[in-house]
């Protein structure tokens, strides 16, 4: 019995050493598993931002597929504005060339009328030139017309007289 002593005394020695073991597997195991969920922790928290980050991308997309529309409507209304710009500027070199065309109207239409005031002028003159001759004509003939007249004076006194 001794040897069956001595044989459940190294049998409780491994059993106690394969119960230590097995507890600093335990240890380990917990440890392993304290580390496993601190990763989860982590995992988890990189799965929510990279979640956040495809919720973000979606919304850049979705912001950036809004503003490619806004653009394009910019675009639309860039060439609408252009378009009507265009067309103002169409009406208004037709009424500036109208404008001109009436203007150089006016001109030639004051040139003539300049021309035949110049040629009233000078007709004028020559009439007031006539008018003063012939009222000069009256005054010399009147001048005239008395002297003959003390003349004829003089001659019907002296013929009366003789």
């Amino acid at each position: 019995m001794s040897s069956d002593a001595e044989f459940q005394r190294g049998l409780y020695n491994q059993m106690s050493s394969l119960i230590d073991a097995m507890q600093g597997v335990n240890r380990r195991l917990m440890e392993t598993m304290t580390m496993t969920d601190r990763f989860d922790v982590e995992f988890a928290k990189i799965s929510r931002h990279n979640n956040q980050f495809r919720l973000d991308m979606i919304e850049l997309k979705s912001e950036l597929a809004q503003l490619r529309g806004e653009v394009g409507q910019l675009r639309g209304e860039v060439a609408q504005l252009r378009a009507e710009f265009e067309q103002f500027r169409d009406e208004t070199r037709t009424r500036m060339d109208s404008l001109f065309h009436r203007i150089d109207e006016l001109e030639t239409a004051v040139s003539d009328n300049s021309r035949q005031i110049k040629a009233l002028s000078l007709d004028v003159a020559s009439h007031s030139n006539e008018i003063l001759n012939a009222v000069q004509g009256g005054l010399q003939n009147k001048i005239s017309l008395e002297d003959l007249v003390e003349r004829i004076e003089a001659l019907e006194r002296r013929v009366g007289r003789s």
